[in-house]
């Protein structure tokens, strides 16, 4: 497993109400860069803490953020695309 992928698997932070802290709208606009490329939570099976989590783990960096979420989930992604 590579450090990317073990980094991501780390404890979260779901269930923190980010709303009001600094930093909400930059997490906000994240999870809205990655809807944009990954789905709603139907289509891609992720719900909103968990993407936010990826944002956080990785400091609001939109695209380490993806990779994780592509590598953790890649079983499920390729799954769904057969």
């Amino acid at each position: 497993m590579n450090n990317m992928v073990r980094f991501c698997l780390l404890p979260s932070y779901t269930g923190i109400n980010f709303s009001g802290f600094a930093f909400s709208a930059q997490l906000e606009s994240g999870l809205g860069h990655v809807r944009t490329v990954m789905g709603d939570e139907a289509m891609s099976g992720l719900d909103d803490g968990v993407i936010k989590d990826a944002l956080w783990d990785y400091y609001f960096d939109v695209e380490k953020a993806l990779s994780c979420l592509y590598a953790v989930f890649s079983d499920f992604f390729s799954c769904c695309l057969r």
